[in-house]
Parts: structure tokens; C-alpha cells; sequence
């Protein structure tokens, strides 16, 4: 009998089952996606989070430093509210790079439906020539197991 629980198998009621948490493919944005208002700009669906999950964390690796004139962020959130995660965080070339674990005080954020979470550039100023990051959400299945009467 194997006590870990899943058997060798990997399988997503294992997952689920475990509870282990999950990494999303890191989604790419570009300075090119940015506008000045969250309206204007590309919405990048970074992934959708199974329902009953818990998304406990975000990542940003910037790959290239954005350099629009004043101020270069990025929110992610859903499409209906753009920064319920993560609210304006700093990617201008001044910002460290990483990968960044985002401080944000919405985690962890449980979802009732599949939800997909979006990442949003915003810039004022004049419009950056360059820029590059990547963001990847953990998340942690929150089901509850059906159990015999004990």
C-alpha cells in the first residue's frame, strides 16, 4: 500500500485531492499592449483559476525594463475589476528586477467560478519603445473531500 495518498498517478483529482498548489505558464506582456487607461489597453489573460481555488500568490519576471516618460504599471485582475490582485505595481526601469513574489494584501482570494485573471500595462507620459515581463498566479484547490459516515 502506498501512503502518499496518489498512487503514483498524476492525475487532477490527485491534485485536487492534495491540495498542491499550482503554478500558471508564465502569460507574456509587452510595452506594446500598454495604453494609458485600462480600457485602451490589451488584456492579458494569464490563465483561468479553477473554481473553489485559492489564489495565494502572483510572480513578475521583467525581462526588459519598460521606459514610457512618467510612470509604467501593471494591475491584475479580473476583466470586470482590473486591479482586485494587484494594483498598480511599479515596472519602470527603476524597478528591481527578478522574478518579483507581489506583496498584495487581496491574497489569498478564493473563487467560487472559473475565473480568468488578467494582467493590464499602463503608462502616462509618452508611449515606451521597450519593455518585456511575464506573470505566472499560484493558486491551491480549495474541495472538500466526500467522506463515508464515521
Amino acid at each position: 500500500m502506498n501512503t502518499l495518498g496518489n498512487m503514483w498517478t498524476d492525475s487532477q483529482k490527485a491534485l485536487v485531492e492534495n491540495r498542491l498548489v499550482q503554478m500558471s505558464d508564465p502569460a507574456p506582456v509587452l510595452f506594446s499592449d500598454g495604453n494609458t487607461a485600462v480600457g485602451t489597453a490589451s488584456r492579458i489573460l494569464i490563465c483561468t483559476v479553477p473554481a473553489k481555488s485559492i489564489i495565494i500568490g502572483a510572480y513578475v519576471l521583467k525581462l526588459i525594463d519598460f521606459n514610457a516618460q512618467t510612470n509604467d504599471y501593471l494591475t491584475i485582475g479580473t476583466y470586470d475589476d482590473d486591479d482586485v490582485l494587484v494594483n498598480d505595481l511599479d515596472v519602470s526601469t527603476a524597478a528591481a528586477t527578478i522574478p518579483v513574489v507581489v506583496d498584495s494584501t487581496t491574497f489569498p482570494y478564493y473563487v467560487s467560478a472559473d475565473t480568468p485573471i488578467y494582467a493590464t500595462y499602463i503608462y502616462s507620459g509618452t508611449a515606451p519603445t521597450t519593455g518585456s515581463l511575464q506573470v505566472a498566479l499560484l493558486s491551491v484547490p480549495w474541495n472538500v473531500r466526500e467522506r463515508g459516515a464515521r
